[in-house]
């Protein structure tokens, strides 16, 4: 990926929400490679392409469940290019058909990959909380009720029962046990306590990447090597993936941008931290 610039890869990333706004179907499927993968949010079963275009195309079916019939506009505080990927923080805003607006807070991850000599999105993760969305929406009373009960019986009819079910499964994840996984990361660096911060690892994590593209490093030496103290906010936790903003601030340095954890189903441990920046 080193031919290609920070503003060529923010360039593809920047085509997908420009290409839901003006329901450009064609175009936005055509962003992704031929085994492109999208997870929306983190935790439901993904949407796996097997063969570009065509009726059989899974991203199409994503396409016409949640994108065609809705106005999607994203509200962007601030992108991020490091190595092969682009995370943008971002507030989508959807109008439903039934007239209704929601705002979602959203990490976005675009994974990118050449393919044929273009850049082309591989992943696409976005980062939200599905059953937080759910109850806002819910609590909006019967405009509320009526978009979930159009947006299921859509979803049904395009997807069938097994696309449902898959959806289904975003309901579950690390939750708030990863809020505080990370919350406890913190207090353990800034506490230069390594015994505490190792036990939040699993045995077999993948390391501590910072920044993301770089060189992990294992749990027992990142606290020896950090320097400064780190402040988080704004956790999401969406699958067995828990999101949030953070500020690292040194005596000769700071450094800002989006933390991603991934948990282990079984032990809920950390299996690999990720800083973007």
């Amino acid at each position: 990926m080193e031919k290609y610039s920070s503003d060529d890869l923010l360039k593809v990333a920047e085509a997908s929400p420009e290409a839901i706004a003006t329901h450009d179907k064609q175009a936005w499927l055509s962003l992704f490679s031929e085994q492109g993968i999208i997870e929306d949010p983190v935790g439901i079963a993904p949407f796996r392409r097997v063969k570009s275009g065509g009726d059989d195309d899974p991203l199409e079916r994503f396409y016409e469940t949640f994108i065609a019939p809705n106005e999607i506009k994203l509200n962007v505080s601030r992108n991020i290019v490091a190595g092969n990927a682009v995370v943008r923080d971002v507030n989508i805003e959807i109008k439903s058909s039934t007239g209704l607006t929601i705002n979602v807070p959203t990490y976005v991850l675009y994974e990118l990959v050449e393919e044929d000599g273009n850049l082309k999105v591989a992943r696409l993760a976005a980062h939200w909380e599905l059953f937080s969305m759910v109850k806002r929406v819910i609590s909006r009373g019967w405009p509320g009720l009526k978009m979930m009960t159009v947006l299921g019986f859509r979803m049904l009819k395009i997807q069938g029962i097994g696309g449902v079910w898959g959806y289904m499964k975003g309901f579950f994840g690390i939750g708030r046990s990863g809020k505080n996984s990370v919350l406890s990361f913190v207090e353990a660096l800034n506490s230069k306590n390594t015994e505490r911060l190792v036990g939040l690892f699993t045995s077999d994590n993948s390391g501590i990447e910072y920044p993301f593209g770089d060189e992990s490093v294992k749990p027992d030496s990142f606290v020896s090597s950090a320097n400064g103290s780190i402040s988080v906010s704004d956790l999401i936790s969406a699958g067995m993936v828990t999101g949030f903003r953070f500020e690292v601030k040194g005596q000769e340095s700071e450094n800002s941008g989006i933390g991603l954890f991934k948990f282990d189903s079984k032990t809920r441990k950390i299996k690999s931290a990720r800083f973007y920046f």
